[in-house]
This record gives C-alpha cells, sequence and structure tokens, in this order.
C-alpha cells in the first residue's frame, strides 16, 4: 500500500504588511521574520496583507490547509489568550513585487481573465490566540482552512505559475490599545505520504521472492515523482507492475483473489489492476532488477490518497 500525502501547510516571511490604508514597513530583518506589527492581532481589529515567495512553497503546486504562526521572538513576555470575534483570512495571487505594492488593498490582488480579483476567502469565524509564555515561542496560533476556495473543499492549491502567494488577514472593528500580541514568523508542514508492505509475498515457480520497494519515499507529495523498484531476482522474468486505488474490490470481484486457476499456485492478486505497467529487469552483478518512476498529480485530488502496487 502507498499513501501519498500532501503538505499541510506553508509559508514564511519578510515582506510588508498593511494597516488600515497606510504602509507599514517589517520590522528589522533580524526580527526573525520581519512581520512582527502592532495592528490586528495585536490592537484587535485591522487589515494586513503579505506576500510570500511562491518559490518558498513548493516548485509548482502546493495544497494548503492552513497556516501557523508563533509570537514575536523578540518580545518574549507573556501574554493573555484572547478571541478575535468574525476573523477572516483570504489567499490568492499577488498583482506586484512587495516593494511595488499600492497602500489599495484591492489593487494588490492579481485579476484572472474576467477582470475579477484572484482572492477567496480560506477561513471565516472566531480564533482563539492561545496564551503565552516568556520562555518559548511553538507555532501554536493556527488558522485552519474552513472556507471552500479553488478546490473541492476547504484546501486551496496554490499554483506558482499564476504569481506569488497573497495572504489578507481581516479584523473587522476599530483598533485598541496595544496588546503586545505581536506575530513574527510561519511554520512549513514536513509532512508528506509513506509507503508500508501489505498481504502476503507471493513466489515464482523456483520458489524466491522478488523484493519490492519505494526508493525516495521523502517524495510522497502531490506534485513528485517517486520510484518504486523490483529486485534479488535470479533470471530476467517477464514483469509487469500493478497499481490500483482499491486492496479489497477490482470491479465485480473481491480481492483478495487466488490466482491457482491461472497457473500461480499460492498467489493472490491482492490489488485492483486499474493500471498494468511493463518492467525492464536487467542484470545486475548475479541478480535481475528493475524499475519504474512515478509522478504523482499535483493537484488536490491526491492528498491522502492510496495507491496500491503489486
Amino acid at each position: 500500500m502507498r499513501k501519498l500525502w500532501s503538505l499541510g501547510l506553508l509559508p514564511l516571511l519578510a515582506v510588508p504588511g498593511f494597516a488600515q490604508n497606510k504602509k507599514v514597513l517589517p520590522a528589522p530583518a533580524e526580527r526573525e521574520g520581519a512581520s512582527a506589527q502592532p495592528v490586528l492581532f495585536s490592537q484587535g481589529a485591522g487589515r494586513i496583507q503579505q506576500v510570500i515567495d511562491g518559490n518558498a512553497l513548493y516548485s509548482k503546486v502546493a495544497v494548503l490547509t492552513g497556516m501557523s504562526f508563533r509570537m514575536d521572538g523578540s518580545r518574549m513576555q507573556t501574554a493573555k489568550s484572547r478571541t478575535l470575534k468574525g476573523f477572516q483570512m483570504y489567499a490568492g495571487y499577488a498583482a506586484s513585487s512587495p516593494s511595488k505594492m499600492s497602500q489599495t488593498f484591492a489593487d494588490n490582488w492579481k485579476l484572472d481573465a474576467s477582470k475579477k480579483p484572484m482572492r477567496y476567502l480560506v477561513y471565516s469565524g472566531n480564533l482563539v490566540l492561545p496564551a503565552q509564555d516568556a520562555l518559548s515561542r511553538p507555532f501554536n496560533i493556527q488558522v485552519v482552512f474552513n472556507q471552500k476556495s479553488t478546490g473541492a473543499d476547504t484546501k486551496f492549491q496554490y499554483d506558482k505559475t499564476k504569481g506569488d502567494l497573497l495572504i489578507e488577514m481581516v479584523l473587522p472593528g476599530t483598533a485598541v490599545s496595544d496588546y503586545g500580541y505581536m506575530l513574527d514568523a510561519h511554520a512549513e508542514s514536513t509532512s508528506r505520504g509513506y509507503y508500508t508492505a501489505y498481504g502476503t509475498a507471493g513466489k515464482l515457480s523456483n520458489g524466491e521472492t522478488p523484493r519490492i520497494l519505494v526508493q525516495d519515499d521523502w517524495n510522497l507529495k502531490p506534485g513528485r515523482s517517486f520510484t518504486m523498484s523490483v529486485s534479488a531476482l535470479r533470471a530476467g522474468y517477464p514483469t509487469l507492475m500493478f497499481l490500483g486505488v482499491s486492496g479489497t474490490q477490482w470491479g465485480a470481484l473481491k480481492l483478495p483473489l487466488p490466482l491457482d486457476s491461472l497457473g500461480m499456485p499460492g498467489n493472490v492478486l491482492e490489488s485492483s489492476t486499474d493500471l498494468a505497467i511493463p518492467i525492464t529487469l536487467m542484470k545486475s552483478g548475479n541478480t535481475y532488477v528493475g524499475s519504474l518512476r512515478m509522478a504523482i498529480p499535483a493537484g488536490i485530488q491526491s492528498r491522502g490518497m492510496k495507491l496500491y502496487s503489486q
């Protein structure tokens, strides 16, 4: 069984933010993320726009499910928990580089072919800011997307070819005195897919059992590729790799399916054969090996999918 996952969330850092209709430059670069600002989170109302370089997210497409923040690391002080009522977050595409952004928020969104802003609501509701101590700065401020965006559910599919990522955070109301709850950086998820053996290994007529591996499982992410290999064989047998999306059903047939009647005693089919790909075995020393490189679709549909191989 191969279970393919995507990133959970992303981003980083240093870019101008905006408060009301005035451009607010970021804090000095040494302040770990250069996004500490006394607006919205600290003053209870406001609007922030932030550009995130697409190269920092992914090579082409990234599936975003939320964002994590932490309190400013240069302000090691305690802070009480607060709830931001009516908080909203938008994700989309920037019309320009940070240095050329307009003081008018609407002008900073890239427009699509129909002249509509490429701007999507990804979170709407109350946001709880957890209490913070003066000893650590964990990424414990979490915005888990809960609104439909460009995908079929609450994930936002970011496509780098459309431009840099623009994030806008809005909290309605009137700004009040500073609570000292400033943010500075964002977290990047390291979640990826994994593979594991399943079923019972079959044997060839001479009694040997092939070894099947996923060689670069760190690439089990949408938009990446991975390699499956078969090795430890003493002859160059004709070989097919079956790939399927089920380990329990293949059409009207229940799996596992015994293959004794097809001249393969003791072997069973444990994967639906939605795709069958021939693999050429090559001699390597005293054994024969073969490999197959597979691309994982970059879309949202790849997140959490299971792929069975045999």
